[in-house]
């Protein structure tokens, strides 16, 4: 199993809090991590004890280094992370929601700077189409 499907894990208890409210300031991105440390304190309590010794490992990363093959498929998760954020935007941005538009921009060149073809390929070739109307998308057919 790879830690970084388990990346998420504290979102069962804390929900998901956007990047630009976490990092706006340095008091609440500590206050943050404390609670992600409670939540992972609360789930590994939950783990039955012959499974214990698994999971614990994968929920609370901290405890054992990654591998290359964690690191690489964690720029993944990570890229799918800031692909629903960018989307989130797209979508709030298209509703008419100009609140949104700098973020857009700002995640749109986050994403970018990953270096990952494939998340460049999304961006390319299908996010656009994210920002169209039902009509505009049928219309393509």
């Amino acid at each position: 199993m790879h830690r970084s499907l388990y990346r998420y894990y504290s979102e069962v208890f804390t929900g998901d809090i956007a990047t630009p409210v976490k990092y706006n300031n340095p008091r609440l991105l500590t206050s943050f991590r404390e609670m992600e440390k409670v939540a992972a304190d609360r789930l590994t309590g939950m783990i039955p004890s012959e499974l214990k010794s698994i999971y614990t490992q994968l929920i609370r990363p901290e405890d054992s280094p990654p591998d290359s093959e964690d690191i690489l498929l964690h720029s993944y998760v990570k890229a799918a992370d800031r692909l629903d954020a960018y989307l989130k935007c797209v979508w709030e941005v298209a509703a008419g929601n100009r609140e949104f538009a700098a973020a857009k921009e700002q995640t749109a060149a986050k994403l970018r700077g990953l270096g990952l073809q494939e998340v460049d390929y999304f961006l390319t070739h299908m996010a656009p189409s994210f920002e169209m109307s039902l009509d505009e998308l049928s219309a393509g057919n």
